[in-house]
């Protein structure tokens, strides 16, 4: 079966870049790999925050790839343009890869 990407609303969660921005390269042969216009694919943690339906803050980090863009340093608030999550089932084990198209900067509230 497929993997299929789930667009993932944002609204409600805070991201902050977690970490330095580094090349994806191919497991294999060690090459950067490019996105299908051929842009270098990049990887980076995101920290999100988030309340859940108790009302209780909570946070995760995410790995998120992306095509090469505007390096952000780490704390800088973010907003994740097109965020997928696409489930994947490979050998016995599973999880979960998340894409953006960009990282923009974070509308910030007046005053903080």
């Amino acid at each position: 079966m497929p993997n299929m990407p789930l667009r993932l609303d944002t609204s409600g969660i805070a991201f902050t870049v977690g970490s330095d921005f580094e090349p994806v390269t191919d497991y294999a042969t060690k090459q950067p790999k490019a996105d299908a216009n051929g842009v270098p694919l990049v990887q980076v943690s995101l920290v999100a925050s988030f309340k859940t339906a108790w009302g209780k803050v909570q946070s995760e980090v995410l790995t998120v790839r992306l095509p090469e863009g505007k390096v952000l340093a780490p704390g800088t608030p973010v907003r994740p343009a097109g965020l997928t999550a696409i489930p994947w089932s490979q050998n016995g084990k599973s999880g979960v890869a998340y894409r953006a198209t960009a990282l923009e900067p974070a509308a910030t509230r007046a005053g903080s």
